[in-house]
């Protein structure tokens, strides 16, 4: 039998590697291409970052110290369980209470301004009926000033044979036609705290503020 013998080429495998290598040549710069996009993006994502920031902090300054001076906003608290509040009057309670709330801008500006008046009835049917007429008196008189029936927030709740009326405003709301509803009777309207203090104790009305143990 004869037998074939072959012999492999002189360069058997050298096309293989040589492919290879320029393979691995081919690759080396597609990593340094990506190794570049990633710090390009990186770079790109910590711009953004510091635009953002820059952005977000812009107009805004910071101070140390105690200037401007940090006002603190103090508050005073006027009652009288023997003042009748004359825009709803039309029902005679067995006890009641008014309390004026105001809280101001440091010692000098008012902020806002309240009135709380709770009156006690001899039952529930009796307070039932007084917040018909009460609240029929209340938005009548706000009408006529031709004001719409929810001026000052007002708010009447019954809980029992007990109605409570409750006002609330703003230091700006306060002018020649409005004072009556929060009982502001000086002749010219007063600004500070003292002179609205001066204002209900005047009218009988007992007062603290968060200024009197200062």
């Amino acid at each position: 039998m004869e037998e074939k013998l072959y012999f492999k080429p002189g360069n058997y495998g050298k096309g293989r590697k040589k492919k290879q290598t320029e393979q691995k040549v081919d690759n080396a710069p597609e990593k340094k291409d990506h190794k570049a996009i990633k710090l390009i993006s990186l770079l790109l994502f910590l711009l953004i970052v510091v635009i953002a920031i820059v952005w977000l902090l812009r107009g805004k300054t910071t101070t140390s110290g105690q200037y401007p001076e940090n006002i603190k906003n103090e508050s005073l608290s006027c009652v009288s369980t023997t003042t009748v509040y004359e825009k709803v009057n039309e029902r005679v309670a067995d006890s009641r209470e008014l309390k004026i709330n105001a809280v101001f801008y440091g010692k000098n500006k008012l902020s806002s301004i309240g009135v709380r008046y709770t009156q006690e009835f001899p039952s529930d049917n009796d307070a039932y009926a007084a917040h018909a007429f009460l609240q029929a008196q209340l938005w009548g008189g706000l009408q006529k000033l031709g004001y719409d029936h929810s001026r000052f927030n007002n708010k009447f709740s019954l809980m029992d044979n007990v109605l409570v009326l409750t006002l609330q405003t703003e230091a700006n709301e306060i002018d020649e036609l409005t004072r009556e509803y929060f009982l502001v009777n000086r002749d010219s309207l007063p600004t500070t705290l003292e002179e609205y203090r001066q204002n209900y104790e005047s009218q009988g009305f007992a007062c603290t503020s968060s200024i009197d143990n200062n």
